[in-house]
Formats: C-alpha cells, structure tokens, sequence
C-alpha cells in the first residue's frame, strides 16, 4: 500500500508538471482524473451498518446545543472598579488586538480611557469590563440564558427583535452609541456597467443581476454577523414588500440563493473570497470598508439597516450599575469621543442615511431566519461530505464529545442536503454514502456518530482523496449541484509512505474549486489552515468546551 500511495503522489506530480494549462495548474478535467487515480490507491472500509430508529429523531431534535464557557470569549478589557458593568460587545468595536489601536477598537479604547478617569458613584468607584463577541453569538448566550451581561452592544437593532423572540426583554438605554450603516460594495467596472444599464442602481437591479449570473455576490452568516442579518431581512422586504416571509419571498429568495455561494462565517472570510477574484459584489458595513485595503476597487453603496451599535439592558441592573453605565455612555457620546470615532476608527460617516424601509420586523427576524435556512440550497443542490478525525488522539473526554457534536449538529442540516461521511485513522472508512438528508439519511448519521472510535494513526489526506471521489461521484448524479467538504481534526498529521500530503491534495481541490471548511479541535494547526485556505474556506479553532456549539454552527451555516 505505501508503494500505490508512493507511486499516485508521483503520478500526480508528473500530471501538474506537464499539465495542459501550461502554468503548472490542474485543469478542472485533470483535477478529477488526478482525484480517483489517488482514491483508488487509499484502502477503504465500508463501515456496516449501524442500527438507527428514525422514530426517535424528532424528539432528539428538541434538545438544544449547550453553548461553550463564556470564558472562550474573554475580556479584552477588565474593570477593577468597586462598581463594575459588564458589556458584551460586537467585534467591530471591542477587539483588544494586543493593545494595537486598529478600526476594531474603538469601544476597547474608551473603556480603558473611562476607567483611567476613576469615576464615583455613591463615592465608589465606577469601572467597565468588555466582552467581544460577534453580535449573533452573544444573543445566541442571551436566549439561551447561559450568560447574561449587565449590558448588550451589538451592532444593530434587529437583535432586540431576535431576543424578543425568545422572549428577552432589552431595554433600549442609548440608541446610537457611534455611527455606522450596512452597505453593498460593488467592483468599480461593475458598478459602472450596472449604472449605464439601469442609471441608477436599485436593490431590485442588484437580485436580477445575481440571479441572471451577471455579477457574483457574497454575505456573512446571518445567524451571527449583523450586516448578513441586515442584508438577509432587506432583500425580503424587496422580494415581497407585503409578506417579507411570505411563499412568494421564500420562493424568490431560494432563486437567488442558488446563485450564491454558501455565506462566510466572518468578514475576514468574505474578504478573502473578494481578494480572490470570486465576489462582484458583497455585503459589509462601512467601518469594515474602510478598514479593508482590499476593498480600494470597490465603490460603497449605503444598504440594509443602519449599524448604530445600540446599548441594552435586561431589567435587572442596580441603580449603582445603572448610573455607572450611563456615565460610560456619556463619556462615549461626548464630542471627542465621537470624533475619535470618526477620525482614527471608520466610524460616524453616512449620517444623513436612515436605512432601508423594511417590513421584516418582531418574531419575523427569527421567521426569516428559518425561512433562509430552509431555502438557500433548494434551487442548487448542495452536495457535502463530513470527513471526521477518529485517531488515537481521540480518546478519552475528546472522542465522548465529538460524537455528542457530531449528533447536534446532525439536526442542523437542511433536507435538501445531499451528505456522507467518512472517517480516518489508519486508514479511510466511509460511514456515510452521499444521499439526501431526510428523515433516514438524519437517522444513519446519528447511529454513524456512535460508531465513531479512537484508534491508529492520521491520515487526513487520505481521507480528502476518497472524500473528493465521493463528491465527484454525486455531481455526476447532480451536474447543477454545489459540493463542499467539512474536515474535523485533530490536527496531527502523520508523514510516510502511506499516508498523502498537503502537497498531494492541494492542487486538486485547488483545480476543482471545493471548498475545504475545517474544524480543528484542540489543533492550532498551520497545515490545516492552509488546507481551508485554498479555496477561502472557513478555519475554526475548537476547543472541548465548545465544539458542539462551533460545529452546530459551521453546519448551520454551510449546510
């Protein structure tokens, strides 16, 4: 077996060398002959079937994903006041970054610099520890009730509405706490054309243009990032002014999602896509504009609902809390602060913009949602395998809670899903023909999760080879399908004879397009994030307390 994989890695190597492109790259015809000839040389086990009960699925779906300890998003700034409130943040303003003054620390800066002024109330002294978290993460702990901060900052209104649905009461105590607003950017030439054809550019010409293929269009996740949830409830309101949610909406909206890419997890994903030549046109919001050098050939168009960071409580703060925070939300309305926000951190511009009109509001935020999820791989196949790590250095407390992961976030794949499964060790096993996720496909995963073991060595690339196989062989099934792999690992990556390396795979799932998604659980790994980096796939760091949540939402958003 060491000589096959030996003699496919050079065959491989011989392929790029002479390949037809002439510029050492696969064509997409060379990637898939490449792809089976190192498959073929893998030893595969069909795992047997394990016995499932789809009766018992429903009733498992209601249990909820525990979300991680707060402690995995920590403080970036701690207030050692004798009064002391705890904010939790959106990203765009709360990152420590080491100190650094960036465009993401604006808010970071004020608590350090409020703190510094030793303010009283009731002569005790006031402080502010922050929390940064993305927005839809921290209403996620919220409604969950696992953790409620004295004060919420997210980036935008519409998380009152989604905390509301769960029955959260936020008060309102400021508005605006700086100024920002959601945008579309278009690429320059794009831009141009759209304005020559339409004389002026309207959200409606933007859709009819995604779904005619005219331009490519990218988004963030909109469970958890403002900007997507802003860009997802704006283009409902246009699809169906009267009903955002209604069959005529989803249904509109299924047709333009199917020209879409699966969203990014995080901005820094978007970016990547764009800088790679992928996106025409994507949703940020202005302060991240700014702060992207790679956005210079794209033109900002303001969109969706304004990003005014409003500030909220739950109805429980002291009176001494309560004072403290309104000195801190003076202290960041006053003048220089404002300014300071403005000037050195990309915020306070596009003022006169009051936002889109929208219809999508209350227990509609969390409708359309649920209506995005059900219907954004409806109109386009979506065709995905799960490659998970069942090594050795599985064992223990870490394999117990891979499956328990494996199993929640099973219950977040749409039906209209086409997804497998194989795992590796020593060698490759396929647990999980590719077939469409209904009810009996939902179950073979969940009984599959419980057969996992820990046992050999890591052959992920291994792994990768038959999972492409596996990929190539449904799109022959469903030639208008997207496909996509999500690799879970543990990071460490055997050498040898028999196993392949990065250097093997990367050209193929290169020439091929596949986007490589990986969780790497207690990894830290440079490799693997090379690995998701070829095609601008997400990379996430897991750690034991929060896999089950991480991979709940990587499969949410993805699949």
């Amino acid at each position: 077996m060491g000589k096959k994989i030996a003699a496919a890695a050079m065959a491989i190597a011989f392929l790029i060398a002479g390949c037809s492109a002439g510029n050492g790259k696969l064509s997409y015809e060379e990637a898939v002959r490449a792809a089976e000839s190192l498959a073929e040389r893998v030893k595969v086990e069909q795992a047997g079937q394990t016995a499932f009960s789809a009766e018992l699925d429903d009733e498992e779906s209601e249990s909820a994903a525990p979300m991680p300890s707060i402690g995995s998003y920590p403080l970036s700034v701690l207030g050692l006041g004798r009064i002391d409130v705890e904010i939790l943040s959106s990203t765009e303003k709360g990152i420590d970054n080491l100190g650094r003054i960036t465009t993401d620390s604006w808010l970071y800066q004020m608590a350090r610099q409020f703190n510094m002024q030793k303010y009283k109330v009731n002569d005790k002294t006031v402080s502010i520890s922050l929390r940064p978290m993305p927005s839809g993460i921290g209403a996620d702990y919220i409604c969950s009730q696992t953790y409620t901060p004295d004060a919420y900052t997210p980036s935008c209104m519409l998380w009152k509405d989604v905390l509301a649905s769960s029955g959260i009461n936020a008060v309102v105590e400021e508005e605006r706490l700086v100024g920002n607003t959601s945008g579309l950017i278009i690429k320059s030439s794009v831009y141009y054309s759209l304005f020559e054809k339409h004389g002026a550019i309207r959200l409606s010409d933007i859709i009819d243009a995604v779904i005619g293929k005219e331009i490519t269009f990218g988004y963030t996740n909109p469970f958890t990032s403002s900007t997507g949830l802003s860009n997802l409830v704006t283009i409902l309101s246009e699809l169906d002014p009267d009903d955002p949610t209604s069959q005529k909406a989803a249904s509109k909206l299924a047709e333009f999602q199917s020209m879409v890419e699966s969203s990014a997890m995080t901005t820094s994903e978007l970016v990547n896509s764009a800088i790679a030549g992928e996106l025409d046109c994507l949703s940020v919001s202005y302060q991240s504009y700014v702060h992207y050098s790679a956005f210079e050939d794209y033109i900002y168009m303001p969109f969706g609902s304004r990003q005014d960071s409003p500030m909220f409580t739950f109805g429980s703060l002291s009176d001494e809390k309560h004072e403290a925070l309104r000195l801190f939300i003076d202290y960041c309305k006053s003048p220089e602060s404002q300014a300071a926000a403005k000037e050195e951190y990309g915020f306070n511009y596009y003022d006169e913009y009051i936002g889109e009109p929208s219809n999508v509001s209350g227990e509609d935020v969390s409708k359309a949602l649920s209506m995005w999820k059900e219907v954004k791989d409806t109109a386009r196949p979506l065709v995905a395998v799960f490659i998970v790590d069942e090594s050795s250095n599985m064992q223990g407390i870490s394999g117990i809670e891979l499956i328990r992961a494996m199993k929640n976030a099973g219950k977040y794949i749409s039906s209209s899903t086409y997804f497998g499964m194989a795992s590796f060790s020593t060698n490759v096993k396929i647990h999980l023909p590719i077939a469409k996720y209904d009810r009996v496909q939902k179950a073979k995963f969940a009984a599959a999760a419980d057969s996992i073991s820990a046992y050999g060595s890591t052959s992920v690339y291994n792994a990768i080879a038959v999972g492409l196989k596996m990929l190539l062989d449904a799109k022959a099934e469903l030639p208008e399908s997207r496909i996509m792999m999500i690799v879970l690992s543990e990071g460490t990556i055997n050498k040898g004879s028999k196993h392949y390396s990065l250097k093997d795979i990367e050209p193929i799932v290169s020439a091929l397009g596949v986007p490589v998604h990986v969780i790497g659980y207690n990894a830290h790994s440079n490799e693997l994030k090379e690995l998701a980096a070829i095609n601008n796939a997400t990379y996430i760091d897991a750690h034991l307390g929060d896999i089950i949540y991480q991979l709940q939402s990587v499969f949410n958003a993805k699949l």
